[in-house]
């Protein structure tokens, strides 16, 4: 008997089964062939939504472009604080369309640029060989957070050697145009240039200086191999002060490794905010830059079915409220 119930119950489950399948599949037909019938009765409205929103999205992508540009600068005489605020200047000027202040700075087309910002590029490792301290500030941060933090914390980040300048344009740009009265107006400031002054000047004092002692360290070399104690064979080097050989060998190879550092320092020091490189005129890419030819045409169609649906609904509602009020 119980053998019998459990049959039955089993196929009473798959009938249902069945009979829900086959609801389901009369749904979906049926939603199918509603479809047909509205694409057949609207076919000429959607026809021109669909030629109207790709007209409309290609006059935009053609006359919506945008190119970025970025400048990778160095900030010198600690001056990153400096730049980062007339960025933040120039961020609030563009924001408030202030065309004169940007000419004035000679920007020959301020309407052009619709943004700009500043970040740094985080290169730990020239952080850290720069300065001993660098190192140690570090290590100290280290035992209180977590160091992927520290290194792109604003405060830390600023000390970085260079820095990427981005901004965006409407057009196409060259140098003379926006690129150097950029970096002419990042230049323009007293304060610093009398720093850039005096420190090119200390280091060419410490050029010359270092020039007069490697010359003496030569003068001295020459001697000892003029000496007499040298014997008969003058390619050969006789002396018993070895140490102070070596040292004044050593003083020489530091005095022209620096030297050479200084000259290094020099150039990169020709400017208190120095452009290293710049990349111009790249056309902006994002998921609906160009697309919009394709992306207005579903909007419209989309907008058209949903004003659709709701007339539809309000009319069935209002017919229901008559019936209700017969």
């Amino acid at each position: 008997m119980t053998e019998k119930n459990n049959v039955d119950e089993k196929v009473i489950e798959l009938s249902t089964i069945t009979k829900g399948i086959s609801t389901a599949g009369s749904n979906i037909s049926t939603f199918l062939f509603r479809c047909i019938q509205f694409i057949k009765r609207n076919f000429l409205v959607i026809v021109v939504l669909l030629i109207l929103g790709f007209g409309i999205g290609l006059f935009l992508d053609k006359s919506q472009k945008s190119y970025d540009h970025e400048i990778i600068v160095s900030p010198n005489f600690r001056s990153a604080d400096y730049l980062y605020s007339k960025i933040d200047l120039l961020k609030a000027k563009i924001i408030e369309r202030d065309t004169a202040f940007l000419k004035a700075i000679g920007l020959s087309k301020p309407s052009n640029i619709r943004t700009i910002s500043i970040k740094p590029i985080i290169d730990v490792y020239s952080f850290i060989r720069d300065s001993e301290h660098h190192y140690k500030m570090l290590a100290l941060l280290a035992e209180d957070g977590d160091l992927n933090k520290i290194v792109q914390d604003p405060t830390t980040s600023r000390n970085y050697t260079y820095h990427t300048i981005s901004f965006s344009t409407k057009e196409k740009i060259d140098r003379q145009s926006t690129i150097d009265p950029l970096i002419r107006f990042f230049n323009n400031n007293e304060y610093f240039k009398q720093i850039q002054k005096e420190y090119i000047s200390n280091v060419n004092l410490k050029i010359a200086a270092n020039d007069v002692t490697i010359s003496q360290i030569n003068a001295w070399l020459d001697n000892i191999k003029k000496s007499p104690e040298s014997g008969r064979d003058q390619n050969l080097v006789y002396i018993n002060e070895v140490t102070q050989l070596n040292d004044m060998l050593k003083t020489k190879d530091e005095l022209l490794q620096e030297q050479g550092g200084n000259r290094i320092s020099l150039l990169k020091t020709d400017a208190i905010i120095k452009e290293n490189d710049s990349s111009l005129n790249m056309l902006h890419t994002s998921s609906m830059n160009g697309n919009l030819k394709y992306i207005f045409p579903l909007i419209f169609v989309c907008l058209f079915i949903l004003f659709y649906l709701f007339r539809s609904f309000y009319r069935t509602q209002s017919i229901k409220q008559k019936l209700i009020n017969l």
